[in-house]
């Protein structure tokens, strides 16, 4: 699949990272915070339900965290 969006990624390759074992993604967020995709990436994982990985900064519990607040506005 390709995402235009994702052009330019910082986190391309690094699958390890991204997808970490422990909650926290210390080092993916570190890299997202500097990628200049992290909006359209976040935006991507929020709109299709994204469960596992690190997406635009966020992890599984954040995402879950922003969709409440979205839903509740």
């Amino acid at each position: 699949m390709r995402w235009e969006w994702a052009v330019g990624a910082l986190c391309v390759g690094q699958t390890d990272t991204m997808y970490p074992e422990d909650r926290h993604a210390t080092a993916a967020k570190a890299l997202c915070r500097e990628c200049p995709c992290r909006v359209p990436c976040l935006e991507h994982a929020l709109k299709h339900n994204e469960k596992d990985g690190v997406w635009g900064g966020t992890t599984r519990d954040d995402r879950a965290r922003i969709r409440k607040r979205r839903a509740a506005k």
